[in-house]
Formats: C-alpha cells, structure tokens, sequence
C-alpha cells in the first residue's frame, strides 16, 4: 500500500476539505480556514479524517 495509499488519501481528503469549506458559514473566517485532513494508513486500510479542532464546528 504505502506512498500509492498516502498520495490516494491525501487527494480524496483534499477534494473533502475544499467541498466542507465551500459549505462552512464565513463570519471571521476562522471555521474555514481551520478545516484540515489527516491520512493514516494501516495493513490494509487507509483512513482519511477531514474535520476542524474548532469547538462549534460540530454546530455548523
């Protein structure tokens, strides 16, 4: 798996961030420019985790 799986994660979770900021409300900006991914890759899985550390952005 490894840099074929990582180069695959970070292209899906990159199209998932660029669609979340396009949906996230914009007042300061600080929801939009807070959103991030991570790609983790085990034996036979890869995870992507798109997401915020921002406390309301469960809200939103």
């Amino acid at each position: 798996m490894g840099q074929a799986a990582v180069r695959w994660g970070n292209r899906v979770g990159r199209a998932v961030v660029n669609q979340a900021k396009k949906n996230a409300p914009v007042d300061e900006g600080r929801l939009r420019s807070s959103i991030g991914h991570t790609v983790t890759v085990r034996p036979g899985a890869v995870e992507v985790t798109v997401g915020s550390p921002l406390e309301y952005a469960a809200y939103q």
